[in-house]
């Protein structure tokens, strides 16, 4: 369901709150679902090496296909390599912290665009 465009639409107070919902439950569920996702996959296929993992791989690439950030353009190429950079670091990071809070923080501030 999309609520962006009545969102912006409506009157200042209004707006402001939807798009401050949307964005922290979107981001929270979001940035906790690949969390679980690189967890589960990171059981099942551990790796040795500190800078390489395939849960985060794996979740580097679902969100480029479920974003929809395919293309051939250099535009579209672009968007694709930072997508992959982001969540793959944004997920090595927890790795190596523990810490789940900072991915939920990038879902929520960045991806969101608040």
């Amino acid at each position: 369901m999309q609520t962006t465009a009545e969102a912006i639409e409506s009157g200042f107070p209004e707006n402001a709150l939807a798009m401050l919902l949307t964005a922290l439950f979107w981001g929270f569920f979001e940035g906790f679902n690949y969390v679980v996702i690189f967890d589960k996959i990171g059981e099942r296929y551990p790796s040795k090496n500190r800078l390489w993992d395939w849960g985060a791989f794996v979740c580097a690439v679902m969100c480029i296909l479920i974003h929809g950030a395919v293309g051939v353009t250099p535009g579209a190429v672009a968007e694709m390599l930072c997508t992959l950079f982001l969540i793959y670091g944004m997920l090595i990071v927890r790795k190596a912290t523990g810490n789940a809070w900072g991915c939920v923080l990038i879902f929520v501030l960045y991806w969101n665009a608040l």
